[in-house]
């Protein structure tokens, strides 16, 4: 049997950089979850929206979503917004729940406000828009079409 030194040096250097690409991508992985500012955000409907879900301000994601749950008496959906250190939101900011395209997934968009004063850690972001259902917008044009 005779041994090809050039198909070991291929196999060698196709390993060599899947290893550097697995560790990049860990390491990507690792650093995206840096949040240090947490907001909280109530909802009445976050159809769509996951833990992991991005926040994006003017396009770009500055954080996600890192827990849902119900409180109060009408059980109104509160999130928990992480955001990366350098984001810093005016208290007037408003958060919207859309839609990447006709049937794209669902992030959290910031619009930001204009006041001087600057949410704090912890803060609760007054002003929010649900998600839209794009079913019940069906059927009510369906049904109004009717008429």
């Amino acid at each position: 049997m005779r041994v090809n030194y050039i198909e070991i040096f291929v196999g060698t250097v196709v390993l060599l950089i899947a290893g550097l690409f697995f560790s990049y991508a860990y390491n990507a992985n690792k650093n995206s979850g840096n949040y240090t500012y947490h907001l909280t955000a109530k909802f009445e409907r976050v159809d769509g929206i996951l833990e992991g879900s991005d926040i994006k301000l003017r396009g770009i994601k500055v954080g996600e979503v890192t827990k849902l749950h119900l409180k109060g008496e009408k059980l109104s959906a509160i999130l928990t917004l992480s955001f990366y250190d350098n984001i810093k939101l005016p208290i007037d900011s408003s958060a919207e729940i859309v839609s990447e395209g006709l049937m794209g997934s669902k992030y959290i968009s910031i619009t930001l406000g204009e006041n001087d004063a600057i949410l704090k850690d912890g803060d609760t972001i007054a002003y929010t828009q649900p998600s839209i259902s794009l079913e019940s917008l069906i059927t009510r044009f369906v049904f109004n079409a009717k008429e």
